[in-house]
């Protein structure tokens, strides 16, 4: 009778550890539903971003039509290294500001082959494709360094905050050598009053050349920025990356459970 009470006693405990193991893989279960519901939307929105980005969306009609390969791909694809904007990671909250400084630029199609320039600015004119941007990294092989200091009300130098691959850093160095970041138009306007030849970019994407010539107003809304779109894409990752990481703890979960 001892030996029956202490049995029916652990088989108590047992049954109520199983049903508190049930409910634990109930909710890891339902967690990992939502959790695979998320990572589905990530997947999802990174997937869309990706092929907007590989079509070149945002860009004139003109580059667009150089990423596509214009009418012979097979030969003129493997020579390119997408859009220029594509290949740089900005802070979203300075995407304006380089976006500015780098003006036309930001709409430049890397071409790694010189000599298929002619080829395809010649396609462009010929089939009336629109205006394009080729940036050739061979003509840019050597580094700018800024000289001057950064001027005390100003941010940051532009090439600061722009991380670019080795093979386009020469080239993103010459597009914004000299160029310092703002906060305000105001500041950035008082600081070219000083007689600089610095340029000046602001956070709201204002620019003023190192000539003189300001640049600025609205921009159309629905315009999508191939910088902004790749700043997406980054946090995209992250997100997705950490979801991962939370899902591979859960089915680890489940499993002990099971």
């Amino acid at each position: 009778r001892k030996n029956a009470d202490l049995l029916k006693n652990k088989a108590r405990a047992a049954e109520e550890k199983f049903r508190e193991y049930q409910q634990l893989l109930a909710r890891t279960e339902k967690k990992l539903v939502e959790i695979e519901r998320a990572l589905a939307e990530k997947e999802s929105r990174l997937e869309i971003l990706r092929q907007l980005d590989q079509e070149g969306e945002g860009l004139a009609q003109g580059s667009q039509a150089v990423l596509k390969g214009l009418d012979n791909p097979s030969r003129i694809q493997p020579a390119l290294a997408g859009a220029l904007a594509s290949n740089l990671d900005v802070e979203p909250e300075y995407i304006a500001a380089i976006e500015a400084a780098l003006g036309q630029n930001v709409q430049a199609i890397v071409l790694q082959d010189v000599d298929l320039a002619p080829e395809i600015i010649a396609t462009l004119k010929e089939k009336k494709l629109g205006p394009a941007a080729l940036a050739i990294p061979k003509f840019s092989s050597w580094s700018t360094q800024t000289d001057a200091a950064l001027p005390r009300s100003a941010i940051a130098w532009a090439i600061e905050k722009v991380k670019a691959p080795d093979s386009l850093s020469s080239l993103v160095t010459r597009l914004l050598h000299n160029v310092a970041i703002f906060r305000s138009f105001d500041e950035a306007l008082a600081f070219k009053k000083t007689g600089t030849d610095l340029a000046a970019a602001t956070l709201s994407g204002e620019f003023v050349s190192s000539e003189g010539v300001v640049f600025g107003g609205s921009r159309d809304a629905s315009a999508d920025s191939v910088l902004e779109r790749k700043a997406r894409i980054s946090t995209l990752r992250v997100e997705h990356s950490r979801i991962c990481r939370k899902r591979d703890a859960l089915l680890r979960k489940r499993d002990d459970a099971s």
